[in-house]
């Protein structure tokens, strides 16, 4: 581990923080983040259409993706009312206690999404779901309605209404959510 952290370093995929001596993204990832950012048209559709909610709505945005069970922030805005969420991109969330997370599962077969839980779900708080029967259930009606509802999971005194579109030629899944 130390070898191919070592390694990552050196080609600039990492760096270590001046802080407790511990290895976070370089500025290199980002950088390439940002280019495949703007080189995916799915994402840059999906960013203008959060960008619009947000200025419309003012409530905070997110674009979102999946990665095993965390979902994580591609891009944020912060809406303009006193009391908001931050909008945190690179943040991770465990997928089965938000809305964003939700919505992205809700497109995985569910074969998938059982072998995927198969040892138990994150749950953070007593309102996101405790077990993969719950998850499921709440799946199930996301599939049937087309977007997931959450309120007071993952952070408290904050919910979320989100919703995930695909490019299935480029195996692409990203979620919408305010």
């Amino acid at each position: 581990t130390s070898r191919l952290l070592n390694l990552m370093r050196e080609a600039g995929f990492l760096e270590i923080s001046k802080v407790g001596r511990k290895y976070r993204v370089a500025t290199l990832m980002l950088h390439l983040g940002q280019l495949y950012k703007e080189r995916t048209t799915l994402f840059a559709r999906a960013d203008a259409t959060i960008r619009d909610l947000v200025e419309e709505t003012g409530h905070t945005g997110y674009v979102s993706a999946l990665d095993r069970r965390d979902v994580v922030g591609l891009t944020g805005y912060e809406g303009r009312h006193v009391l908001r969420v931050a909008a945190v991109v690179g943040r991770r969330l465990p997928a089965s206690a938000s809305a964003t997370g939700r919505a992205l599962l809700a497109r995985m077969p569910e074969a998938e999404l059982t072998k995927l839980y198969q040892d138990g779900v994150a749950q953070p708080t007593d309102k996101a779901p405790a077990h993969l029967d719950d998850l499921l259930n709440r799946i199930g009606l996301i599939r049937k309605s087309g977007f997931s509802e959450a309120y007071d999971e993952t952070n408290h005194g904050v919910g979320a209404i989100a919703t995930a579109v695909a490019d299935p030629a480029k195996d692409l899944v990203l979620s919408l959510c305010i």
